[in-house]
C-alpha cells in the first residue's frame, strides 16, 4: 500500500506534540458506538487486492465468502457522467486492459458505459496483485470480463469489470463497508465533488448510517459530505490541516474533530526523520478510545502481514486493520482464539462442543455455566467535585446457571486524575450481575473522564465531569 499522508503536515504535527500540544477541548460524544463494540476486525483492503483483482465484486465477494473478511474498504471517483464507480487508481491503467485498448483512460474523463468495456482482472496476479506488473507473471481472470473465458463457478464476468457503488451497496446490504473518496495529489478538489454524489446515493440507505463509513483523506470532503447528509453517523477524519477539524488538529491539539468521526484510519508507520507509529501519538489524547482505530501498512514494515506484526498492532490497541491478504490475517485470528467482530466463533477450531456457549477455549457449559450477554453502568453521566468521591453502578445481564456467581469487570478512566479500581467483581442475583464501584478525583482534576467497563465482550460507559470547588473569599 502506498503512503497516503502528506509527511511534511504530519511532521509538523509531530513537532508542534514534542513541544508540547494543548490538552483536549472536551470530547464530543461519536454518533455511533457501532464500531466500538466489536471485536478486532479483518478488514479487506480493496477486497485484498494481493488475493483477487483489487475494488471488484469478484474480490468483495470472495473475501467475505472465503478469505475470512469481517469488512470491507473501497476507493472511488466519479465518472465523466457522474456515477461514483469503486476503484483505487485516477488511470484505469494500473489495473485493467485500457494500456491495450484506450492508453489515455482516466475514470474522471470516460463514461461508466466506457470504464464497463475494461477488464479489471487483467493485471492482477496471485500473491502480486497488480503491483510491478509483468506479462510473464499468470493472470488466471484476465479475459472473463471480456467473456473470452468462462467466469469461476457462481460467479459472473460483471464480477472483473469496474462496480458504481450503489453495485457494492446493493450486493453487501449486511457487510460494514469502508468507502474512500479518492482525492488524488493534483486535484484533492475533486473528492469534494464527489462528496455530493455520494451523500445523495447513501441518502437512499440511511438503514447503513452507522455501518458504512464514508472516509477520505482531503478533510474537505468530508466537510461537503456532512454538510449535504448531516444525519449520517459513520465518518473517519482526513488529515486536514491547522484550523482544518481534521486528524491534525486533534492530535496537535486535542481539538474536537469536525465533523465528528467515529474512527481514525492512520498508517501504521510514518517516516519524520526516524520511522515512528502514529497510534502512539494518537494515544496520548485521554479521549481517544472514543474511537475506533483501523491502521493501513504502508509497507515500511518488513515483517507486514505476518504473524508478528498482526499481534503488535493488537497489542498497541488496534481495532482493524486494512489487510491486502485477509486470508492470511484470518487465519492468525482463528488460531489466536479471536472471534468475528460480533463475538462469535472465526472459525470451526474456535467453536464449542454442543451444549456449550462462547469459543474455544473459554467454553462455558449451556446447563450449568451462567453467561454474561451485556453490561451497563449507572448513571450514564454525573459531576464529581475536585478532591471528592462518587459511587457508579456496573450491572450485567446475565444467563443465569448454578455453577457460576460472579465475572470480573476490567475498569479504566481517561483522565489520569480521576481514579479508579483496576476491576471489580460482579456478582449475579438473578438474571443480573452487579457491583458498585468509587471513583475518586484528584484536587488537581480538571474537564471530564470517560469510565470504562470491559468484560470479554462487552462495554459500558459513564461519563463524569469534574466540578472545581469554589474558593472562599476573604471579607
Amino acid at each position: 500500500m502506498r503512503p497516503r499522508l502528506i509527511l511534511a503536515t504530519f511532521a509538523a504535527l509531530i513537532a508542534g506534540m514534542l513541544v508540547g500540544g494543548a490538552s483536549p477541548a472536551g470530547a464530543v460524544p461519536t454518533p455511533t458506538d457501532f464500531w466500538l463494540n466489536k471485536h478486532f476486525m479483518n478488514m479487506a483492503h480493496q477486497g485484498g487486492e494481493l488475493e483477487a483483482p483489487g475494488n471488484t465484486l469478484y474480490a468483495f465477494k470472495t473475501a467475505i465468502r472465503d478469505r475470512g473478511a469481517d469488512t470491507l474498504e473501497m476507493d472511488g471517483y466519479l465518472t465523466q457522467d457522474g456515477v461514483f464507480v469503486i476503484t483505487h487508481d485516477l488511470s484505469t491503467n494500473p489495473t485493467s486492459n485500457s494500456s491495450v485498448a484506450d492508453p489515455g483512460a482516466q475514470i474522471n474523463t470516460r463514461t461508466l458505459a466506457q470504464l464497463k468495456q475494461l477488464d479489471f482482472g487483467w493485471k492482477f496476479t496471485p500473491g502480486k496483485g497488480h503491483y510491478g506488473y509483468s506479462e510473464d507473471d499468470p493472470h488466471p481472470y484476465r479475459g472473463i470480463a471480456t467473456g473470452d473465458k468462462p467466469a469461476p463457478e457462481g460467479y459472473t464476468a460483471g464480477d472483473f469489470k469496474i462496480a458504481t457503488f450503489r453495485e457494492v451497496l446493493e450486493a453487501f446490504p449486511d457487510t460494514p463497508l469502508n468507502v474512500d473518496m479518492k482525492a488524488p495529489g493534483g486535484d484533492p478538489g475533486m473528492s469534494v465533488t464527489a462528496a455530493t454524489e455520494v451523500a445523495k446515493i447513501l441518502a437512499d440507505y440511511p438503514e447503513r448510517s452507522e455501518d458504512v463509513i464514508v472516509a477520505s483523506f482531503y478533510q474537505p470532503a468530508l466537510v461537503a459530505f456532512h454538510e449535504e447528509l448531516p444525519s449520517w453517523k459513520a465518518l473517519s477524519v482526513g488529515e486536514g490541516g491547522p484550523g482544518n477539524g481534521g486528524l491534525f488538529d486533534y492530535v496537535l491539539q486535542g481539538t474536537p474533530m469536525q465533523p465528528n468521526p467515529v474512527a481514525l484510519q492512520p498508517p501504521d508507520w510514518i517516516y519524520l526523520g526516524d520511522w515512528m507509529e502514529p497510534i502512539n501519538l494518537i494515544k496520548r489524547q485521554p479521549d481517544h478510545t472514543d474511537y475506533a482505530i483501523h491502521v493501513w501498512p504502508n509497507d515500511h514494515d518488513p515483517e507486514q502481514d505476518t504473524p508478528p506484526y498482526y499481534r503488535r498492532q493488537i497489542e498497541l490497541g488496534v481495532d482493524g486493520i486494512f489487510t491486502q491478504v485477509p486470508a492470511k490475517l484470518h487465519e492468525f485470528l482463528c488460531e489466536e482464539g479471536i472471534p468475528r467482530p460480533d463475538g462469535s466463533p472465526r472459525c470451526a477450531a474456535q467453536e464449542c462442543p454442543e451444549g456449550m456457549v462462547g469459543i474455544q477455549p473459554e467454553c462455558t457449559h449451556v446447563d450449568w455455566g451462567s453467561v454474561l450477554k451485556g453490561l451497563k453502568m449507572k448513571p450514564k453521566k454525573r459531576k464529581i467535585r475536585a478532591g471528592k468521591k462518587v459511587r457508579i453502578k456496573v450491572v450485567g445481564k446475565v444467563i443465569p446457571g448454578p455453577m457460576r456467581r460472579k465475572f470480573r469487570v476490567r475498569l479504566r478512566s481517561s483522565n489520569r486524575q480521576v481514579k479508579v479500581p483496576k476491576s471489580v467483581v460482579i456478582r449475579i442475583k438473578g438474571k443480573t450481575a452487579q457491583a458498585t464501584f468509587t471513583v475518586r478525583a484528584t484536587r488537581k482534576a480538571r474537564g471530564k473522564a470517560k469510565i470504562t467497563a470491559r468484560s470479554a465482550k462487552f462495554k459500558a460507559v459513564t461519563r463524569l465531569k469534574v466540578i472545581q470547588p469554589k474558593k472562599k473569599t476573604r471579607r
